[in-house]
């Protein structure tokens, strides 16, 4: 590997485009005018680096890396819903009515009406109707489940 060596009234130059406050690309164009020179942007941003002239970022708070990261968190769940709601429809259509439940329900407390009063119950979702076969299986897995938690 070749190493190159910076002449110093090209490292001046560089510290003088710095301090105008002209970008990295800016200051590359700049220079390879003046210069005739073939310089990249990465090469004018290492040599910057190795001269301690970059501009560090500036520290963040807790508060902004905690808000960060649970946009991310955000982010990556809505994604999985979203596949889990494109593998399966029925999924988005239980969402739906989910929130159109949790609005209605908002909705009650906030007028102050009553948990048991009609008006709200009339609101609340409906069992599927079922029958004597499917109930008795219903039952029966509700006893199997209770017997495994060990309550008598």
């Amino acid at each position: 590997m070749t190493r190159w060596i910076w002449p110093q009234e090209h490292s001046d130059m560089l510290s003088n485009l710095i301090e105008t406050g002209m970008t990295f690309t800016e200051i590359q164009t700049e220079m390879n005018s003046v210069l005739r020179t073939s310089y990249t942007r990465n090469a004018i941003l290492g040599r910057a680096h190795r001269m301690g002239q970059c501009n560090t970022r500036p520290p963040v708070s807790l508060e902004e890396q905690a808000l960060k990261a649970r946009a991310r968190i955000t982010r990556r769940s809505n994604k999985k819903k979203a596949e889990r709601w494109l593998a399966k429809p029925s999924l988005a259509e239980r969402a739906i009515r989910a929130e159109e439940q949790k609005r209605i329900r908002a909705m009650f407390d906030e007028s102050g009406a009553s948990r048991t009063s009609p008006g709200y119950r009339k609101h609340l979702p409906r069992l599927p109707e079922m029958n004597k076969t499917e109930l008795r299986g219903m039952l029966a897995d509700a006893m199997r489940n209770t017997a495994a938690m060990g309550v008598s």
